[in-house]
């Protein structure tokens, strides 16, 4: 027989659907969302048929598991068999159209479970996903389901959520269908409903309805800064009071597990353009974003309050129980919902038969075990016992040094350890901000075979050094490109491309580079600063190109101090390279040696490091148009910053270190009290709480 904890469990799922339901009311009566249901039923003739609604396809759609269900592991036909009884008995019976039942190709329903559904329920009909309908997106596997956030969540579970927040338009639009309702196998309908929903849909504007409003911040990495983006990019989409509302409360959404749409809605341009979006993101699979986030973002940020229709005249359930030992029973997911209008005896009426369903198993529970169940342990006092001793003895002196121990040991064996009991060094994992400043540099040592002469290329992005050289200035096409892969406003990496033409015979023996870029932290160590790129090589063979790519390193000689503002360091040494005509440093080898010396000599720098640079040897014909490739690839990976930590973080460290050890001490020394003085080791005199009445308790 199942604990009081079920029965508790009921009643705490109505009463928290009841209150959240509440709570979220006053954002949707913000929003227009809310309309009562009386006058729903005044103002709405569900015995007119409308031109829209001869020309109108409506169906109701389930996706059901006819074995143990993937991730919450209850039997599904009986619920739904159970949800279909209640679907037809109170809307279909009265007010037709069609129904079908979704399943895979791994669980599909015998003969016997399709006859058993489909007696006397007529338009009902079974289809099986296959193809790509049900089949993980391009350049998924099945075996990567291991590294995805939620393990526990099957990849049919992911291919479910796929269905109903991407698929499904496409597949039904095609089928001919203009409006679709949703039902779980575990979603119940407990109460008549008085008109047609659909019909209602057509006739007064609304394009999406739900049952259930629902906070859920579990969009996933990355999901939230790919709307923002979509939203940067596609400005005329939707509207700004649209998307600010949506980004002021994100989080509030619709509990999809029943919902109303027009599939017209989901295939216009901006709203089919950013599933297309989301879909192509996998995050469905990867971050197991759910059709719940993908509805309640479409549907608010395209659709204008009064195109949205809480309906909220019938009551609804859908909850799923924990099946796991220590809260098997309590509410996992859901809840129910009692429909405006439902009177209290109805209601009242239903909740009784739910609790004697739960609780007995529809059994009738004899009088002395419904006795039992209504005693229940609320409270447990322990027993406890004082010892009294006086100020002048051995045991109160015992005491005072065992206080002691407790509060001067810890820091002792704190102050032991490697590093002291004051943090002194702290070191944290951040991406620099860097950004090249199209500030660009190369020296080419070219030599004739024919004539035997040496001569210097010079190439630069810089109008004020080139005009300073033009016996050596040759025009280069350069092309730049940054990536910014996962879209968090830092460039992960930049590519410099520069293609020299050579003239004649000309062969290339060496080669040197330099790139400024701005070099940024933004976290706790604040700083801004010029930063060299530098590479070079020198070959007896002539080179036709080289290719370099490697990681922007910061290096310190001491851990820096944390600042509120952003300072420039080596203010007085920036730019490196000027522009100004008057200083213009000729970018040459001598003075390329004279700027690395300078930035050599930093305390506080970012080195380029390279990784396997390729060299390309020249074996082209003089005839040819020939010409030098420069590749050079700058990566700005995470990496440690080692800083002098604040006040408060040195605090912090240590009371963690201190209260680590003085639990430990603490627990020691009362086991220790506890052995001499239960032992009468030392001298007390002992008192106990079961000697004491309470002057509140009745004396028979």
């Amino acid at each position: 027989m199942p604990s009081l904890r079920v029965i508790f469990a009921i009643i705490l799922s109505v009463f928290l659907a009841t209150q959240i339901g509440t709570l979220l009311t006053f954002h949707l009566q913000r929003d227009g969302y809310v309309k009562d249901a009386n006058l729903i039923r005044s103002t709405f003739d569900t015995g007119e048929k409308t031109t829209s609604s001869l020309n109108s396809r409506d169906v109701i759609v389930y996706l059901a598991q006819f074995g143990n269900h993937s991730t919450y592991g209850s039997p599904a036909f009986t619920k739904l068999n159970k949800s279909i009884d209640l679907l037809y008995t109170n809307y279909l019976n009265d007010f037709p159209c069609d129904v079908i039942i979704f399943h895979d190709s791994t669980d599909a329903p015998d003969s016997a479970i399709i006859s058993s559904l489909a007696t006397n329920r007529p338009n009902l009909q079974f289809r099986e996903l296959t193809g790509k309908w049900w089949e993980l997106p391009h350049g998924l596997k099945a075996s990567d389901h291991k590294r995805w956030r939620k393990t526990g969540y099957s990849i049919g579970y992911r291919h479910m959520m796929r269905w109903f927040g991407i698929l499904i338009w496409k597949y039904l639009t095609a089928e001919g269908y203009s409006h679709v309702m949703r039902m779980d196998d575990d979603s119940f309908i407990h109460s008549k409903i008085q008109y047609d929903l659909f019909q209602y849909l057509r006739v007064n504007g609304k394009r999406y309805a739900f049952r259930q409003p629902v906070v859920d911040d579990a969009v996933g990495k990355g999901y939230d800064e790919m709307i923002d983006k979509f939203l940067i990019d596609n400005s005329d989409a939707t509207t700004q009071e649209l998307s600010e509302h949506f980004k002021r409360d994100r989080n509030v959404g619709f509990y999809n597990n029943w919902f109303m749409a027009d599939l017209s809605f989901f295939a216009s341009t901006p709203v089919s353009t950013l599933l297309d979006i989301i879909d192509k993101s996998k995050l469905i699979y990867t971050q197991r974003t759910g059709d719940l986030v993908i509805h309640s973002t479409v549907v608010r940020l395209f659709l204008r309050p009064e195109e949205i229709y809480w309906a909220r005249d019938f009551t609804y359930e859908h909850m799923t129980l924990c099946t796991r030992e220590k809260c098997k029973g309590c509410p996992n997911n859901g809840g129910i919902s009692r429909g405006v209008g439902v009177s209290n005896a109805e209601w009242n009426a239903f909740v009784d038969e739910s609790l004697r369903k739960t609780v007995t198993g529809g059994r009738t529970v004899s009088r002395q075990r419904q006795i039992a169940m209504r005693r229940i342990v609320v409270y447990k006092e322990p027993l406890s016992k004082s010892h009294a001793v006086h100020r002048l003895s051995i045991s109160y002196l015992f005491v005072v040094f065992c206080n002691l121990f407790v509060l001067l040991v810890p820091f002792f064996l704190c102050n032991g350890v490697d590093g002291g009991f004051w943090k002194k060094i702290d070191t944290l994992v951040e991406q620099p901000d860097v950004s090249f400043l199209f500030k660009f540099g190369m020296v080419l040592e070219a030599t004739s075979p024919s004539t035997g002469k040496t001569c210097e290329i010079f190439v630069s992005t810089l109008d004020p050094i080139n005009v300073l050289r033009p016996e050596t200035f040759r025009m280069a096409k350069i092309e730049y490109t940054d990536e910014d892969s996962n879209i968090d406003g830092l460039l992960d990496s930049f590519t410099l491309e520069a293609d020299v033409p050579l003239h004649g015979d000309e062969q290339i023996k060496s080669m040197q580079a330099l790139l400024f870029v701005n070099f940024r932290l933004k976290q706790r160590v604040k700083l801004e600063m010029e930063s060299v790129v530098y590479a070079a090589i020198e070959s007896d063979l002539p080179l036709s190109g080289y290719d370099s790519e490697g990681s922007l390193m910061f290096r310190q000689s001491n851990p820096l101090g944390v600042r509120g503002y952003t300072s420039t360091l080596y203010a007085d040494e920036t730019p490196m390279l000027s522009t100004d005509t008057k200083e213009a440093s000729h970018v040459s080898n001598s003075n390329i040696g004279d700027i690395l010396q300078r930035y050599r000599k930093r305390d506080v720098a970012a080195d380029y490091v390279e990784m396997y640079p390729v060299r390309h040897r020249d074996v082209g014909d003089a005839n040819d148009k020939r010409s030098y490739h420069l590749r050079m690839k700058v990566k700005a990976p995470k990496q440690e910053i080692a800083y002098i930590p604040t006040l408060a973080e040195v605090l912090k460290d240590a009371w963690v270190k201190y209260l680590s050890v003085a639990v430990l001490c603490w627990l020691l020394m009362e086991k220790i009290k506890n052995f001499a003085f239960s032992e009468q080791l030392l001298q007390s005199t002992v008192y106990s709480n079961a000697n004491i009445p309470s002057f509140k308790s009745k004396v028979s």
